[in-house]
């Protein structure tokens, strides 16, 4: 998304964007995204839901992402979400809303929001599945509401020592929204990764994702733990097509609270900030 939602609602060229913001949390985004393989917690729904197997018992998130600054128009992506672990199974409800407020001839709210069941079963502690089951609706000024239903898959597994892969296929049923004249397909893509963790308070991933009718996107992200793992530092490159877009990431963990906070840098467009808060024990 390199121009305004403003712009893009006037050309009447949305499909082109919609609910593409949707893979986003602050870890993923200091590392740019490449959170496939070592997707773990809350954080990992809409990366790899295979990696809410990683919940211990109880995990309650919310965030707050400021879109390139808001771009005059207020553009965010807020969410809140909570899991609970029974045995072998993790049960989660993510709700996110992205918006912003539109002046001028489609003044009015705009409005993507996504409620997501997500479920997550650990086989053994080499091979962890997980699916999301996402209700999608959309609010456009110009046309009023619409609605689909998406469904998600992902598989993690320990493939040697200190090696993990992860795949990660988003609507895999190809839903699409009816607008005022066409129908928008929803952003529908397969996420390939593999992460190395040589030792206990580091990982590196590399990730890959390719989505139909757009150039494949190469992630690189890496994460460093310090002080018994208190401090978090992160960073990570993202390259599809021309677009290149970097970004950094730094948490204070102190349990049960972690506080998150990640930035990216589009050579392009002003920053993105977004900073969360998790409880988990």
């Amino acid at each position: 998304m390199r121009i305004t939602i403003a712009f893009l609602l006037m050309l009447g060229n949305l499909g082109a964007m919609l609910f593409s913001d949707i893979n986003t949390s602050p870890r993923a985004l200091g590392r740019s995204g490449a959170f496939v393989a070592s997707a773990e917690g809350l954080e990992a729904v809409h990366f790899n839901p295979a990696g809410i197997t990683e919940v211990s018992n109880l995990e309650v998130q919310t965030y707050y992402k400021h879109l390139y600054s808001g771009l005059s128009v207020g553009l965010h992506n807020a969410s809140i979400a909570v899991a609970k672990r029974w045995k072998n199974n993790v049960l989660a409800v993510n709700f996110q809303d992205f918006g912003a407020s539109l002046k001028g001839e489609y003044e009015g709210r705009y409005a993507e929001d996504v409620l997501t069941l997500t479920y997550g079963y650990s086989l053994s502690k080499y091979l962890r599945f997980g699916t999301n089951f996402s209700f999608y609706h959309l609010q456009e000024p110009r046309f009023g509401g619409a609605s689909s239903f998406g469904v998600d898959l992902g598989i993690i597994t320990s493939i040697y020592k200190s090696w993990q892969m992860g795949v990660f296929v988003q609507n895999l049923n190809g839903p699409s929204i009816q607008g005022e004249y066409d129908s928008y397909r929803l952003p529908r893509f397969i996420a390939f990764g593999m992460s190395l963790k040589p030792m206990r308070n580091a990982i590196t991933e590399i990730a890959v994702r390719k989505e139909e009718n757009y150039p494949a996107r190469f992630m690189i992200g890496q994460e460093l733990n310090l002080f018994k793992g208190m401090i978090g530092l992160r960073g990570g490159l993202l390259s599809e097509g021309e677009l290149t877009k970097f970004s950094f990431g730094l948490d204070f963990n102190k349990a049960p609270l972690r506080i998150t906070y990640g930035m990216q840098y589009d050579p392009d467009l002003p920053l993105t900030h977004i900073i969360g808060i998790s409880y988990g024990r």
